[in-house]
């Protein structure tokens, strides 16, 4: 089950909307450029349909070098393409699926996310920023039900300022919800939501 309840008293003084979404679905990650477009991936989301899942989460993924120095960017063996993506997400739609967008940043070592701690944080969030905002723009257009600002980056709760300019951009072209998918040893302690 996928359940998300989304919005709280922000640091950044204000309150966030406080819809409760509450669905049936699962993940569905791919590791190839044009994975979610092909034959398997409609099959998959079919049966994901079929076994009365009103949701799926759908995962692309970027990869860094390093936990420390290297930039988030796209594996060109790994990361699905945009048009992939968009491609699931008007699938999973047709199928009546709601969908959740839910960005990772892998190492390429296959090492914890957690243990990212960029030495150079404006450069990396910079970066990163650039990819949310890309997926942000694409989930306002295909009408995406939730969006996940983060996925387990425990090493970066240090740079709260750096999150809420974060969300700001996404927020600037993402209308609807959002989330931050803590690990599980600290959904208490996010800094910035």
């Amino acid at each position: 089950m996928l359940a998300a309840v989304v919005g709280c008293t922000s640091e950044r003084g204000g309150e966030r909307a406080e819809p409760e979404l509450s669905w049936d679905g699962l993940a569905y990650p791919v590791w190839s450029p044009d994975a979610y477009a092909g034959p398997e991936v409609f099959a998959g989301l079919g049966e994901i349909a079929a076994l009365g899942a009103d949701a799926v989460t759908l995962i692309p993924t970027w990869y860094v070098d390093d936990t420390s120095g290297s930039l988030p960017s796209r594996d060109p063996e790994q990361t699905p393409s945009d048009l992939s993506l968009e491609t699931a997400i008007i699938e999973a739609h047709r199928l009546g699926m709601g969908v959740v967008l839910k960005p990772h940043v892998d190492l390429h070592n296959d090492g914890d996310r957690a243990d990212i701690r960029p030495t150079d944080p404006d450069a990396w969030f910079g970066r990163y920023r650039e990819l949310m905002v890309d997926y942000a723009v694409m989930a306002e257009r295909t009408g995406v039900e939730l969006m996940s600002v983060g996925t387990e980056l425990a090493g970066t709760m240090d740079q709260p300022e750096q999150w809420v300019e974060t969300i700001d951009a996404i927020e600037a072209s993402y209308d609807g919800p959002l989330t931050y998918a803590a690990n599980f040893d600290g959904y208490a302690d996010v800094p910035f939501w």
